[in-house]
């Protein structure tokens, strides 16, 4: 069960790091401000560091039945972007 919240909570991460790209390509197109950019990309570093966090958590709770699910996942999440 912890291993599928957590499954959970990076999904919608993995949404909110698109949503971040799709404003960080935004601003590039707009010639925008060094600075806004540099703020932006520290929040995507920020946000990196935070996930890999989650992904070391999902790893220590998994069973080994609950790995191979979590593969699987991956595997189905990576086909579909």
């Amino acid at each position: 069960m912890k291993a599928e919240s957590i499954v959970s909570k990076t999904e919608v991460r993995r949404a909110k790091l698109h949503v971040m790209i799709d404003q960080l390509t935004q601003l590039c197109k707009d010639a925008s401000h060094p600075d806004d950019l540099r703020e932006l990309l520290d929040d995507v570093m920020a946000f990196h560091d935070k996930t890999l966090e989650m992904q070391l958590q999902l790893e220590a709770a998994l069973t080994g039945e609950e790995r191979d699910q979590e593969a699987k996942h991956w595997v189905a999440l990576s086909e579909r972007t």
